[in-house]
C-alpha cells in the first residue's frame, strides 16, 4: 500500500477502478440494447443471428457502439443522447489523461480528495447513463414479448423511434 497522511493514494485507485467499472456497465448496457433492438422487426433473427451480433458487439468500443446506436434510433428528448456523449468523453479522459492530466493532484490530501470527488462524479454519470440504457432496454424488451402494459402511475418522458433516426 501507498502510505500518505489522511486520504490514501489507494482510495484515489479505488475511486478510479470503480468508475471504469461503471463506464463498462454501462458499455455492456449499449451492447443489450442493440440486441434488443435486432430483435424487432418483421423478421427476428435467428438464435445464432443474436449470438454472432452479441459477441461482435462486445468487441466495439463505446465510441463504436452509441454511434451504431444512433444509426439504428432516434429519440426525442437530445437529453438522451446528451447524457451518452457526457459518458464517451469522460470514460475516454479517464483512459487517456486522467492520471496524466491529474498527476499534480497526487501530492497533498486536498488534492486526492479533489480527486475522489472528481471520479464520484464521473461514476454518477456513467451509472445514470446505463440505468438510462436499461430502462428503454425493458420497454423494447416489453414491446417484444408483448407484454407492455405501464404501470397506472407511469408518465411518458420521451420516445425512441427504432429503424429511423430523428433527423431523418
Amino acid at each position: 500500500m501507498l502510505k500518505t497522511e489522511g486520504i490514501e493514494f489507494n482510495a484515489v485507485f479505488a475511486r478510479f477502478g470503480a468508475a471504469v467499472q461503471y463506464a463498462q456497465f454501462f458499455e455492456v448496457a449499449l451492447g443489450d440494447l442493440l440486441v434488443t433492438f435486432a430483435k424487432i422487426g418483421e423478421v427476428p433473427p435467428s438464435v445464432e443471428e443474436i449470438g454472432r451480433l452479441d459477441e461482435a458487439l462486445q468487441k466495439k468500443t463505446l465510441g463504436a457502439l452509441l454511434n451504431r446506436l444512433a444509426s439504428k434510433a432516434s429519440f426525442s428528448d437530445d437529453r438522451v443522447t446528451t447524457l451518452w456523449a457526457e459518458a464517451l468523453t469522460t470514460r475516454n479522459f479517464l483512459a487517456h489523461r486522467f492520471f496524466i492530466e491529474r498527476e499534480s493532484h497526487f501530492g497533498d490530501e486536498a488534492g486526492r480528495r479533489g480527486l475522489l470527488n472528481e471520479l464520484t462524479r464521473y461514476e454518477q454519470i456513467f451509472a445514470a447513463a446505463a440505468t438510462l440504457v436499461r430502462v428503454i432496454n425493458d420497454a423494447a424488451s416489453r414491446i417484444i414479448s408483448g407484454t407492455r402494459e405501464a404501470p397506472e402511475d407511469s408518465q411518458v418522458l420521451f420516445s425512441v423511434t427504432i429503424g429511423k433516426r430523428k433527423d431523418e
